[in-house]
């Protein structure tokens, strides 16, 4: 308990001092539903903040209440240099779960993603290595087109593909996917969001929908957001944020 109130107040303090000292980015809140088949069935809620302290540098927050007395967090930075055609630069982050008592799982992530912009479409990429203390390594190379309909409201699709390894259990391939939208409100810098991702491993699969609400600052619109803002999030996941996550970072789908 003392953990899970340490970690739930250091997320909190990162958002407020984030909001405080950021040129620009986002905080809101999310909930979802992950489903493994077989009645097998875990919901959660989750906060989570993305700030862009210079042109070329992001942190990115979250925490998640998981049923059945679980928790989640995650931090991850972002080194990356933009243009008017598009990015590419690298990330770190760390993530923690803890399934209550003793009983922790702890992992890191590296990764490298790159961007471009076509009109109104922004076509990404990352490629990223995963690793948790319990010997479990992912690498996994994710896609995704983003487009913009209008300055305010945008729609997206990936599909990633990824190989995990567990130390003296062999490996196994599994792909990812999934649709997403976001509409900002005119005249208010409220946006809700929604989407499903589909994780497909070796023997079983895993759907998760979920939908939540961002408070953007720093003024602009989704698609400045997009080109100019706190815009990155890691697609590469950990072991359990596979599970539990539907293979997104932010514990919610994008």
């Amino acid at each position: 308990m003392k953990f899970k109130m340490f970690a739930g107040a250091a997320i909190a303090a990162l958002m407020t001092a984030g909001a405080a000292h950021a040129q620009s980015g986002h905080v809101g809140v999310g909930f979802q539903t992950a489903d493994a088949g077989g009645g097998s069935e875990v919901d959660s809620t989750a906060v989570d903040g993305a700030f862009l302290f210079t042109d070329n540098f992001q942190v990115n927050a979250a925490y998640a209440s998981l049923e059945g007395d679980a928790d989640a967090w995650g931090i991850d930075a972002f080194l990356f240099n933009r243009s008017e055609t598009g990015a590419f630069g690298g990330f770190i982050g760390y993530q923690s779960l803890d399934l209550g008592g003793s009983s922790t799982a702890d992992g890191w992530n590296i990764g490298l993603l790159g961007q471009m912009y076509s009109g109104n479409t922004t076509w990404s990429g990352q490629l990223g290595y995963a690793d948790t203390e319990s010997d479990i390594s992912i690498l996994h190379l994710d896609g995704e087109a983003r487009h913009f309909f209008s300055d305010n409201f945008s729609a997206q699709a990936n599909l990633g593909f990824g190989n995990i390894d567990i130390s003296g259990g062999g490996d196994g391939d599994f792909w990812s996917g999934g649709v997403g939208a976001e509409w900002q409100f005119t005249g208010a810098p409220i946006s809700i969001y929604g989407g499903w991702q589909h994780v497909d491993f070796d023997g079983g699969d895993v759907d998760t929908l979920g939908a939540g609400v961002r408070w953007n600052f720093g003024g602009g619109t989704l698609l400045e957001r997009n080109r100019s803002g706190a815009s990155y999030r890691r697609a590469v996941p950990s072991f359990f944020e596979l599970l539990v996550g539907g293979g997104n970072s932010n514990y919610t789908p994008r």
